[in-house]
């Protein structure tokens, strides 16, 4: 057994088009709350940076201190279990790395490195195998990159070709083909994308998703996650940057064909042979994306399709779940999971600005601007990410502090409620999700 919990524990494997790699886990995780007389089943998915082994971890830690939670949280009568989503995610180069940066390697190796991460990681999808004779080549022209123009532009066409169609779904500002193209041909978007961030924002907080776009002028200091190619300088940093944006935009449109595909599937199939077993979706990062894409997905009764959800340092817009969020009037992207009342209990979401990585792709995509909008990434910014500030623009969000284990709400989560959950000084970074305190929330949601 990978995870050892206190709880039934079952996988469920996904393949990068969001098909199950195993067809009997579900029929096993059927049988097993049978058996088990399960009465709440937590679905978790972890997000962009965990291998089967790490999300094991993260799944073990975690569901370890919400059973440790039980004793501060009213459980009677309730039997619990955990299905333990594993999808083919990679560990990509985030802000989070800075501490290590000393053992990253030279710029050359790197952004070898980090063009391998990117073939893996469409490797397991449907389109990888014809990337990789264009990806070899990119890594071909590394070596030249700093030199020759000629390379500089190959390689940012190939790199540049493999954003998804999805990169300017959630109505965000995004970097794509038609914006980098003009920029590839001048030989101006690697040196703009290494360019330092400028200390003293030169713009405000505009809403445009065009990249010419000149916000208002004001004077915040960023503090954004940036990047790995700050360890850098010049060119290197900006392919590396660029491989960076990509990898998210690949990741985070996988994160909602595993939700919408297998994750759903699952869901749909539990609610029609248990229709008595409450299900509670918990999210970690882009595992946030899936189990949000899973209750907003296909539904026979949508209403209340799941019982809970906890959202822990989401990495999608915090406009996902907004009525309208800027000129052009449209909902969020995950707005019907509010229209359609798609969660019948709680939705908390944790939020602090100590989340550097939940930005990475709108801190990337402003230096090809050349500006860094006022109060980069903070709850006034339009790119901001739900990990950094919460729902943002949706009335019927509450905001709230998350409390410390074993301590109570100020206003416990009630049904059909959604509420932000300001985390500092109890979650001190992307990752930092496995505590008793975002155990407590868990457990709180599930039994609200």
């Amino acid at each position: 057994m990978p995870v050892q919990i206190a709880y039934p524990y079952f996988e469920l494997t996904f393949d990068g088009k969001g098909k199950p790699a195993n067809a009997s886990q579900l029929n096993a995780l059927i049988d097993g709350l049978k058996q088990h007389k399960v009465t709440d089943l937590f679905v978790v998915s972890h997000g962009w940076n965990n291998d089967p082994k790490e999300a094991h971890a993260l799944y073990q830690e975690l569901f370890t201190n919400v059973k440790a939670q039980e004793q501060t949280v009213g459980t009677s009568g309730r039997t619990f279990a955990v299905a333990g989503v594993i999808w083919p995610s990679k560990k990509f180069d985030v802000a989070d790395d800075k501490p290590n940066a000393a053992s990253l390697g030279n710029g050359v190796s790197r952004l070898r490195n980090q063009v391998d991460t990117l073939a893996a990681f469409l490797g397991a999808g449907s389109s990888g195998a014809k990337h990789k004779k264009e990806l070899d080549r990119a890594k071909e022209l590394i070596a030249q990159l700093e030199k020759s123009g000629d390379a500089r532009r190959e390689f940012s066409e190939i790199i540049v070709g493999l954003l998804p169609d999805s990169v300017g779904e959630e109505g965000g500002w995004h970097l794509n083909e038609r914006v980098a193209g003009a920029m590839i041909a001048d030989d101006r978007l690697l040196k703009q994308l290494g360019s330092p961030p400028p200390k003293v924002a030169t713009g405000g907080g505009g809403g445009s998703t065009s990249m010419g776009h000149k916000p208002a002028a004001g004077g915040h200091v960023f503090e954004g996650a940036a990047g790995l190619g700050d360890f850098f300088k010049g060119i290197t940093a900006g392919a590396s940057n660029l491989l960076n944006y990509v990898t998210y935009y690949q990741m985070k449109e996988r994160a909602g064909t595993v939700g919408r595909g297998g994750v759903n599937e699952a869901i749909r199939r539990v609610r029609a042979e248990l229709p008595n077993v409450r299900i509670h979706l918990v999210g970690h990062s882009f595992g946030c994306r899936v189990v949000t894409a899973a209750a907003t997905g296909q539904a026979t009764k949508p209403n209340g399709f799941v019982d809970s959800m906890t959202l822990l340092q989401a990495a999608f817009s915090h406009y996902a779940f907004s009525g309208k969020f800027d000129d052009s009037n449209k909902p969020g992207f995950f707005r019907n999971l509010i229209t359609e009342s798609r969660v019948a209990g709680p939705i908390l979401i944790t939020h602090t600005r100590a989340d550097k990585a939940v930005g990475l792709a709108y801190a990337i995509a402003s230096r090809v601007a050349g500006q860094i909008a006022a109060d980069m990434g903070d709850q006034n910014d339009p790119f901001g990410g739900l990990g950094s500030n919460g729902a943002q623009k949706t009335t019927e969000a509450k905001n709230a502090n998350l409390p410390k284990a074993g301590t109570a709400f100020a206003a416990q989560p009630a049904k059909g409620s959604i509420t932000n959950l300001l985390a500092d000084g109890l979650i001190s970074s992307h990752g930092d999700v496995r505590s008793p305190s975002a155990a407590h929330a868990v457990l709180s949601a599930a039994c609200a």
